[in-house]
This record gives structure tokens, C-alpha cells and sequence, in this order.
């Protein structure tokens, strides 16, 4: 009868053992357990909802842009993809002109080495030194992080001759320009020798372009951008009220000659 009284509380022992020894590691063992894996569950759930409200918003900014050409003109015309040299030198000899100034110096100098190039996202293993289970590029396996890309500058050193007045007219015209610039330099002289007569005057400047090439590469899922619903327009309306001055555009639709000096 004693024995039988003492075989209860040792099952209950060996039974407590036993979710000790086995069922509790299983529960949850502080990797792989069942409550850490509804913990990674319960995370790929809530980034899953978060990219899909990303997806909703990639749509309405597209058809947002999609609605806006003429917004969409005034920001690619003031920060164009490319340098656009021509289209500079050829604007920058037409208000000189058109101010009745006679241009003595004008050269595009070259963009300055980008410091960091932008990484391409490419599809492979991740990373072995990220630990935090967020994985890459926002929690994407199998990318690599993508740097945002950044504007390009150079310079262009443009010298003119004439009235004091008409340099004045010109530098209002070129801050205008429906393009982003900005002078770095400015120096106003008299002129020496053959450079100029009478009330003439030198001016040499040097003026500050950009550009900002296209993203070729998948940008980070994190981004900002794909949590904005709608596109402010502010700045595009800034900049139509403050920039006045068209960009001539270059015609090329007349072919040249092999050899321009054969009749």
C-alpha cells in the first residue's frame, strides 16, 4: 500500500522530467524552438504586410506621375540624367548675344570621380557577417545593399565682354535658366589691349552645373519613397516660378558633309 502511495509522486517526478528533458526544448530552446519560429513567422507576416502596403503605394506614385507630364518635363529639364554640354554651350552663346555681349571664353569642364560608385543588386548568397536576421536590402536575402545615387557636378567657365548693364542683364537671365546652375566665381575687369574699347568690360565667370544620372540598379526596399502615398509638388512649383528663362534645344536635323569645305 506504501508503495503504491510513493509510485504517484514518482510518476508525476518522471513525468516532469520528461517536458523538462524533451517537450521544453522543443517549445523553445532560444534558436530554433516552436516559440522562436512563430516569432519569425509573426515577423515575415508583418514585413510581408508592410511590403504589400509599399506595392499600393509604388502603384498610386506611378499613376501620379503618369497624370503629371508637364511636372514631370520641369524636374528632368532643371536636373537632367546627363551633362548636356551641347544644350549649355549653346544657351550660354544665345543670352550673351541676345544681351549684345561678345563671349571671349567658354569651355565644360568634367564632372569630378564619384566617390562611391553604386553597388548593382544581384541575386546570390547573403552576406555571412549580417547576423541580424534582417537579412539585406531591407530584409531581401540573396541582394547586395545599393547606395543612392547622387548628383554629378562640374564647372563651366564662361567670359564675356561689354556693358556693365548687359553683364547684368545676362547673369539674371543665366540664374533663370530652367536648368539648376549657380556661380562659384565671379570677376569683373577692365580690359587690356585689343580685349575691349570704350566702356567695355571683362567679366569672367565661372558657373556650377549637375546631373543626376538613372538608378540602373533595384533600389533599397527601405527607402522613404515607398512610404509616401502621393508626390509633393511643392518644388516643382518653385521652381516654374522662379525660372524664367527657357532652354534652347539643339536642332540636328540636317545631316552634315563628310568633307564641309568640298562644294
Amino acid at each position: 500500500m506504501k508503495a503504491k502511495i510513493l509510485l504517484v509522486p514518482l510518476m508525476a517526478a518522471i513525468s516532469l522530467a520528461l517536458v523538462i528533458w524533451f517537450v521544453y526544448p522543443a517549445i523553445t530552446n532560444g534558436t530554433d524552438g516552436l516559440l522562436e519560429k512563430y516569432g519569425q513567422l509573426k515577423k515575415e507576416k508583418e514585413k510581408s504586410a508592410q511590403l504589400e502596403t509599399k506595392s499600393q503605394n509604388v502603384k498610386k506614385l506611378s499613376a501620379q506621375l503618369a497624370s503629371s507630364p508637364e511636372e514631370k518635363k520641369v524636374l528632368f529639364q532643371f536636373l537632367p540624367d546627363s551633362m548636356k554640354e551641347e544644350e549649355i554651350i549653346d544657351n550660354l552663346n544665345f543670352l550673351a548675344t541676345n544681351s549684345s555681349l561678345s563671349v571671349i571664353d567658354l569651355s565644360v569642364g568634367q564632372p569630378a570621380e564619384e566617390a562611391v560608385e553604386e553597388t548593382a543588386a544581384v541575386a546570390g548568397p547573403p552576406v555571412a557577417a549580417d547576423t541580424s536576421g534582417q537579412g539585406l536590402m531591407g530584409g531581401e536575402e540573396g541582394f547586395l545593399p545599393v547606395t543612392e545615387p547622387a548628383e554629378r557636378n562640374f564647372e563651366v567657365t564662361f567670359s564675356v565682354v561689354g556693358d556693365y548693364e548687359k553683364v547684368k542683364d545676362l547673369l539674371g537671365k543665366i540664374s533663370a535658366l530652367e536648368r539648376f546652375n549657380g556661380i562659384k566665381t565671379l570677376e569683373i575687369r577692365k580690359p587690356t589691349g585689343q580685349e575691349g574699347t570704350g566702356n567695355s568690360l571683362i567679366t569672367d565667370t565661372v558657373l556650377k552645373f549637375n546631373f543626376l544620372k538613372k538608378r540602373d540598379v533595384l533600389p533599397d526596399v527601405e527607402s522613404s519613397a515607398f512610404g509616401l502615398e502621393k508626390f509633393s509638388m511643392k518644388t516643382i512649383g518653385d521652381i516654374k516660378n522662379s525660372k524664367s528663362t527657357a532652354i534652347l534645344k539643339l536642332n540636328i536635323d540636317q545631316a552634315g558633309k563628310a568633307n564641309p569645305f568640298l562644294p
